[in-house]
């Protein structure tokens, strides 16, 4: 059994087949279809959730790539733990900034842009909170990098990077990942980054 926290929650996932990933988890045993398969090899984004691992900063990670059983003891955030019930709006501030910029078409890329603005708006707020100085072209870095994982075929990224914009200048609210079931306090919210689960043999492993 795999112990683990979603969206807030904790849940336990019986023993994965050998070789299932997260993304398998979430859709098939989970009932968490809100996060998309589109390549299955990492290049398009439309699985990306926030992932918390123990003793780790909170990053970006293709659902895709990322075994499941390796989600023992993490905390996992995905696109319908960005949405706040108990708000006077339903939308979380990266939602309500996609919307209000018309980000989105098809919609199917649009749950891993969403998570990796997500984690981005964090991260911008905790750098902010600590004196950093971000002017415009250090925040378009932050968006390039923060989006550089993330593949749309026909909205065209200028609707997504105005509303990546508008939302780090603090036009829809603060950040609000969630923690254990909270709104996660600025000053734990670590720099973005993302992890290619190939290719980061610092990430602890386990059987």
């Amino acid at each position: 059994m795999i112990d683990f926290t979603l969206n807030g929650h904790a849940h336990q996932l019986p023993a994965p087949a050998p070789g299932t990933t997260t993304l398998e988890a979430l859709r098939t045993s989970l009932g968490h279809t809100g996060t998309k398969e589109g390549c299955a090899s990492g290049d398009c984004g439309a699985c990306t959730i926030a992932l918390q691992v123990p003793g780790q900063p909170m990053t970006t990670v293709n659902a895709c790539l990322m075994p499941a059983h390796q989600l023992q003891d993490c905390e996992l955030i995905t696109i319908e733990g960005l949405a706040n019930e108990t708000a006077t709006s339903s939308l979380s501030p990266v939602q309500q900034a996609l919307v209000t910029t018309h980000a989105s078409q098809c919609g199917f890329c649009t749950p891993g842009i969403a998570m990796s603005l997500a984690v981005l708006h964090a991260d911008h707020q905790l750098r902010t909170a600590e004196g950093e100085s971000l002017d415009a072209a250090r925040r378009d870095q932050m968006i390039d990098h923060a989006l550089g994982g993330n593949l749309c075929r026909c909205t065209g990224y200028r609707p997504i990077r105005e509303a990546a914009h508008r939302l780090l200048q603090g036009e829809f609210g603060p950040a609000t990942l969630l923690s254990s079931g909270q709104a996660q306090a600025p000053s734990i919210v670590p720099p973005v980054s993302k992890i290619c689960w190939r290719c980061a043999p610092h990430i602890p492993r386990r059987p």
